[in-house]
């Protein structure tokens, strides 16, 4: 079959490897390289043969032994040590045998044949994702290409069933046969090999991995000898492979970093990770890159920049195991910038950490500290929490913080001029510069960071403090996608650019509604839409739609692209309930997000309310999309798993546009580790518009697919500053002159920037005066700014002013200098400084707030007198709003008129949902209910309990935190909102479930145990509509688990070869009897299943192993999330 591939009994020479090398990037090879690759784009998109362009003859035969000469020169090199060249030469080998053979694999056995190679070349040089994907069409060649296959795709479920048809089955014996007996021979040892090393990856123990190459080197000689040229190439890329995995592997990388006290831990972790679905046995290229900073305690932290979906949380989270265990008092602070990502963070810890006994606990909601959260924070290892949260944490109880000893900050690259990343920032440095003092290490991830080494030089101290790679599981395809009168036209770029010409097909539709058919697609709109659902073949696509009003229209395009073919798609039970349930709550049972999510196809904006994009975000993340249309919101962080991007559109504001880094953010989630070889993105233009208007979309286009255009990260502090002289010029001020007026908080002569002046100054204020207090205490008598210097000289701004032309770093402190100076003299005393802190509010609001504490107090007195109802809680609002509206625009914004507050107040208050608000009024109350009173006005409440005595004033300060909770959540009372935290996310029901709850003091801990009790269900079932009974059904079905009961085993004694000391228990399956054996199966003894002795029950479970204890044999359990049964003794 292959008798025209040369087999070279030992390593070509680098020099000649070399060679080869460079003689296959001279013409034509080069030119047949590229036209394999085009080829295999258009069959991957099922373009017709007859669109194809011209190739050259004899393209297949050329292009494949081209490939094999790369892989002769990458094996030896690899061989070599020379890592670097030789994984060029084997990436590129597998992908000409992918491009060549990929399609017809299936149906041919030499193109099989092929695409195995190619497969374990990728995996040989790290691109585990590419090997994934091309050894599918592959397995069922021969019993090795089923083991290996399994073994690339960790599917450890027909892993171990292909290996005991190998190892343990009873084969004829092959006297004459001779070619048969090699073979059978060279299956035994592949099969061998991979039972070594799949050992390792739970057990960790060195020789396994000796013993496998050491078998490999046999086969290659005996199918040398043989003139088996596969299984010779098969044998020396799968040592490749297993010298690969020897890097990666957690046994191997990780000890170096823990110690010798750490090997528990390591064993723990790497054999969880191994027995969990999907296994996890190595780690990337790009993860082994970050393991040196994240994992050095010696540092004090750093920048860790790898691309979308490269592993940064994996990273973050060997950082959080080694620190946890380090220090078993230690905490571990997680910032997400958004609560998707912190919900998404938190399934993810919990799923491993979790699972290895640490607390991780995420803290809910805005700029709110309760005693609740303080609860959550004194129990967990780990805490979770919006910036926002962790800001409120830390004025309220920054005790708290004294043993936090790592920081992670997600998606850092999230800085620059908007009102709340210049917050952030400002409170970044607040927790740099308390890092510092306290010997707490920070890691910053981004994926998205062109200037990291500044970054790096802020959060580590050095530009060295960076690690980084352009490494990701899967690789990515480029386009453009244009829109014309006579189709769909695709242009791919790459080496060689090739199109598909008519991607989409012109057909008739009806419309909802309407009777008469019509041509689809008939707009870029639809024509977005039409080539969603073609891709959608491949897998789930994100249509990135720009702005949130036009995630509707875009769904009902592709809704009717799939007018014909449309089928209900299938979700995961519990998901999609709780979806379904809280979507006909919150927004009918008609709405489009419903209607499309039957079909597969799922809408995501900040226009939903977050209850809907939390069910959401569950049910992307349980199951597969066909389509996804969604806005920023979901492409932050969040862990969606797409093939394909579609940029629709970039405009996501008035007059603005998508930033590059974002854009990237975005699009660099294209591709599926461990199933796409590569991720597509388009960039979709009209070209019906004008002649100028497309050429102005094509540059554009050209500048977002542009990785090296990339947006800088710049100090939000920075271009305040920027914005602060452009000011000082146009009213005619020096800068010095205009600081001046800043130090004494006077605007006037800034004429109409006057206002806008205030704004830029409260967005830093609070936080001056933070850590001003923090520096030099409360007392006005410590009223120097000498600390200035100090603290902000390593500060982002600072760094990055030194590094411009036309700036400086004296004008930074210089600012910050005068405002505090002035922050200072506006608030003199103590205890209004020491309020105005606690309560996290902006300066200027905060002023106005303790100005008027007697008025809040007189207000919170009247309802304690009251009955303490709804009406009760409705009037304190109401009191609250009317301040607010007077007071507090810089965190209210613009407020409501009190005629429609007065119509959702009550309405919100009782836990009427936002269907049913929405239908009592004209406008949309959304904004009202989760912005004003779920996050400002709570807020507010928040920061007047904050500023009250904490000795005297306990009663006032518990009725405004409760308050403050209820209009967070939209509920009457404590007990509703109990049963919402714990778990009821109907806030019509939790109100109907709260009725029942007796104890006041029960915590939603305790209230969520009891909603899962079966008697207490059973009990309630009588009293409560059929709506909140459904709502306990998704509780049980949502959050407990089946307890697997695992057979007790008496130990037992068995004649084995002394250097045997573990045994697995497998079995076939036409067999009723189960087989202990060693882990190459070179000893087997057949074992009967008793009561005592219940082999079977355990066989091809990697749970479990049995090690010899002296003269008996006991059984061990490997998998940290189950306790081990218990022992009985016996012979």
């Amino acid at each position: 079959m292959l008798q025209w591939i040369g087999v070279h009994t030992m390593s070509l020479s680098v020099e000649h490897s070399r060679s080869i090398a460079s003689a296959l990037r001279v013409e034509p090879i080069p030119n047949f390289i590229s036209q394999a690759k085009a080829k295999q784009l258009l069959q991957e998109v099922h373009e017709l043969p007859e669109h194809f362009p011209g190739f050259t003859e004899g393209l297949d035969d050329r292009v494949t032994f081209v490939a094999y000469r790369m892989l002769s020169a990458g094996c030896s090199l690899v061989e070599q040590d020379l890592l670097g060249e030789g994984i060029l030469q084997l990436h590129s080998a597998g992908e000409l045998l992918e491009s060549t053979h990929r399609t017809s694999a299936r149906t041919e056995s030499v193109s099989g044949f092929h695409c195995l190679i190619g497969a374990m070349a990728f995996y040989a040089c790290g691109h585990y994702s590419r090997a994934y994907v091309l050894i599918k069409a592959t397995e069922t060649i021969t019993p090795v290409a089923g083991i290996i296959a399994s073994f690339l795709r960790k599917d450890f479920a027909k892993l171990i069933p292909r290996l005991n048809d190998v190892l343990l089955r009873e084969q004829p014996l092959y006297e004459e046969d001779f070619i048969e007996a090699d073979r059978r021979a060279l299956d035994l040892l592949i099969a061998r090999s991979v039972a070594h090393v799949l050992e390792h990856s739970i057990s960790g123990e060195a020789e396994l991995l000796t013993n496998a190459d050491a078998i490999l080197a046999d086969a290659m000689i005996i199918s040398e000898a043989g003139a088996n040229p596969s299984f010779w190439w098969i044998a020396r890329i799968l040592r490749l492979m297993f010298n690969d995995y020897g890097r990666g592997s957690l046994w191997v990388c990780l000890p170096p970093f823990f110690g010798p006290d750490g090997k528990s831990t390591i064993g723990d972790y790497a054999s969880l990770l191994a027995l969990v679905k999907p296994p996890v046995t190595e780690l990337w290229r790009s993860q082994l890159a970050a393991l040196e900073l994240a994992l050095n305690g010696d540092n004090l932290g750093g920048v860790v920049n790898l691309r979308t979906s490269a592993g940064k949380t994996r990273v973050a989270e060997l950082a959080i195991l080694k620190e946890l265990r380090a220090n078993s008092t230690a905490k571990v602070l997680y910032l997400a910038p958004f609560r998707s990502l912190a919900f998404e963070l938190e399934r993810t810890f919990e799923k491993y950490l979790g699972a290895l006994g640490f607390s991780i606990s995420h803290l809910y909601g805005g700029s709110r500290f309760s005693g609740v959260d303080r609860e959550m924070v004194l129990e967990a290892h780990l805490l979770i929490a919006t910036p926002e949260k962790t800001k409120a944490m830390l004025r309220a109880a920054p005790e708290l913080f004294d043993n936090v000893k790592l920081i992670v900050i997600d998606e850092g690259h999230l800085l620059g001029g908007s009102e709340r990343n210049v917050k952030n920032e400002l409170f970044l440095e607040h927790l740099r510069l308390l890092s510092r003092n306290r010997s707490t290490r920070i890691l910053l991830l981004s994926a998205v960071l062109p200037n990291a080494t500044e970054l790096a030089t802020w959060i580590g101290g050095s530009e060295s403090a960076l690690a980084q790679s352009d490494w990701k599981p899967s690789d990515e395809r480029f386009g453009v996608l244009r829109w014309t009168k006579n189709g769909v036209q695709i242009e791919w770029r790459s080496e060689s650019r090739c199109f598909n010409p008519d991607f989409v097909d012109f057909r008739w539709v009806v419309e909802p509604g309407k009777k008469k058919a019509r041509e689809f697609p008939r707009s870029k709109t639809e024509a977005v839409a039409a080539t969603a659902v073609r891709l959608s073949e491949i897998g789930p696509v994100l249509i990135f739609a720009g702005q949130a009003q036009w995630v509707p229209s875009m769904a009902r395009s592709v809704i009717l692209a799939l007018q014909g073919e449309e089928k209900t798609h299938t979700w995961p039970d519990t998901e999609w309930r709780i979806f379904e349930a809280v979507c006909s709550e919150e927004l009918g049972p008609d709405c489009i997000e419903l209607e499309a999510a039957r079909l597969g196809i799922v809408c995501h904006s900040n226009r939903l309310p977050p209850q809907v994009r939390i069910a959401i975000e569950n049910l992307m993340a349980a199951g597969n999309p066909l389509v996804i249309v969604a806005t920023t919101t979901l492409g932050q962080g969040v862990n969606i798993r797409v093939s394909s991007v579609i940029v629709s559109q970039t405009l996501i504001g008035k007059k603005r546009h998508i930033t590059k880094r974002d854009f990237w953010n975005i699009c660099g989630r294209a591709g599926r580790a461990y199933v796409d070889g590569e991720g597509k993105v388009l960039f979709a233009i009209d070209g019906t518009k004008a002649v100028w208007q497309i050429k102005h979309e094509m540059n554009l286009a050209n500048q977002y697919l542009d990785i090296l255009k990339i947006d800088k990260v710049e100090s939000g502090l920075l271009q305040v500053i920027r914005i602060l002289k452009r000011i000082a010029k146009e009213t005619g001020v020096t800068f010095e002159t205009f600081l001046e007026l800043v130090a004494n908080s006077d605007y006037e002569s800034l004429n109409r920037h006057a206002e806008g002046v205030r704004s830029l100054m409260d967005l830093f204020d609070d936080q001056l005066l933070t850590l001003h207090v923090a520096y030099k205490g409360a007392d006005p008598s410590g009223d120097q700014i000498d600390w200035i210097e100090s603290a902000f000289q390593g500060s982002l701004a600072v760094i990055q002013a030194e590094a411009m032309e036309n700036e400086d770093s004296a004008s930074v402190l210089s600012l910050l200098k005068a405002r505090t100076t002035s922050i200072l003299r506006d608030v003199p005393d103590a205890p209004a400084r020491q309020a105005i802190i606690s309560s996290g509010l902006p300066l200027s609001v905060g002023k106005l707030a303790f100005r008027d504490l007697e008025f809040f107090r007189q207000c919170t007195d009247a309802y304690l007198a009251s009955d303490q109802n709804d009406t009760a809680i409705a009037v304190l609002v109401s009191e609250f709003e009317d301040w607010a509206r007077v007071n507090a625009s810089a965190i209210c914004g613009s407020i409501a008129s009190k005629e429609l507050l007065d119509v959702v107040r009550p309405q919100w208050l009782r836990g009427q949902p936002l269907l049913a608000i929405r239908e009592s009024l004209e406008d949309d109350p959304l904004k009202i209910c989760t912005e004003f009173y779920g996050y400002e006005l709570s807020w507010l409440f928040h920061a007047v309990a904050q500023k009250l005595d904490q000795e005297t004033e306990e009663e006032r300060r518990e009725a405004l935190g409760l308050v403050s909770l209820l209009l967070e959540l939209g509920l009457p009372n404590q007990a509703a909102a109990k049963v919402f935290l714990a778990g009821i996310r109907s806030r019509a029901s939790a109100v109907e479930l709260g009725a029942f709850v007796l104890d006041s003091t029960a915590s939603p801990k305790r209230i969520r145990n009891a909603l899962l009790n079966p008697e207490t269900v059973e009990d309630l079932r009588s009293s409560i509509s059929p709506k909140t009974a459904n709502w306990l059904d998704l509780l049980e079905k949502d959050q407990t688990s089946s307890e697997e009961e695992i057979p007790s085993f008496s130990n037992f004694k068995l004649q084995v070869p002394h250097e045997i000391t573990s045994l697995h228990s497998r079995k076939l399956p036409e067999q009723d009897t189960a087989f202990l054996c060693s882990t190459d199966c070179r000893f087997v003894f057949r074992a009967k299943s008793t009561e005592d002795l219940p082999f079977y029950d355990l066989a091809n479970d990697l749970r479990f192993i049995f090690l010899r204890t002296g003269d008996l044999w006991c059984l061990h359990c490997r998998d940290p999330r189950l306790q081990a049964p218990t022992i009985s003794f016996g012979d």
